[in-house]
């Protein structure tokens, strides 16, 4: 997680310099619509992973694999906002690559978040079948409740999703006083 925070510290860096630099156009950038309605779906995200983790830790399995499965389907509901977001910016004249390189950073950033979020996704699906499928056994399912590897598992997969919504929350706010 620090290498891929210096990672977006580095494009965020980048991205001021293009954004404020001279003879780079600084025609406001537009914010879509897409992004603000995908920041309040990663944020409804995070809080009913807290939820799920809050059951799972009780050992309640039905209702964690509920809140996960919404978390899951959240995930892919952000990861549609952010391609919609994209065709909005496109739509509004700002094109990658562009002229204004400042907007070309947007589309890599926003990309390269998405390709983290894709992958929370796709151990948030693993976490969930694993979860479904050793709680349909009575044995399984008690060594699941009882061994320390399963909680620390649930722990690690809850930790990046909250620091991949974090990370949103830190570019969008970046992008909306830059913009």
């Amino acid at each position: 997680m620090a290498s891929s925070g210096f990672l977006f510290l580095v494009m965020l860096g980048l991205y001021a310099i293009q954004r404020f630099q001279v003879g780079n156009p600084l025609d406001a950038i537009y914010i879509p619509k897409a992004f603000i309605i995908s920041t309040l779906v990663i944020l409804i995200s995070s809080f009913l992973l807290v939820k799920a983790k809050q059951h799972f830790f009780k050992d309640e399995t039905t209702p964690t694999l509920r809140l996960l499965g919404a978390v899951f389907l959240l995930g892919l509901v952000f990861g549609v906002l952010q391609i919609m977001g994209w065709a909005e910016l496109h739509a509004h004249g700002f094109h990658f690559p562009d002229l204004n390189v400042a907007s070309s950073y947007v589309y890599v950033i926003t990309g390269i978040h998405l390709a983290h979020v894709a992958m929370a996704i796709g151990l948030m699906g693993y976490l969930w079948y694993s979860l479904y499928k050793k709680s349909r056994d009575l044995v399984s399912r008690l060594v699941m409740e009882t061994n320390p590897y399963e909680k620390q598992k649930f722990d690690v997969v809850v930790g990046l999703w909250h620091y991949v919504d974090i990370l949103w929350i830190i570019l969008f706010l970046v992008f909306v006083f830059t913009f």
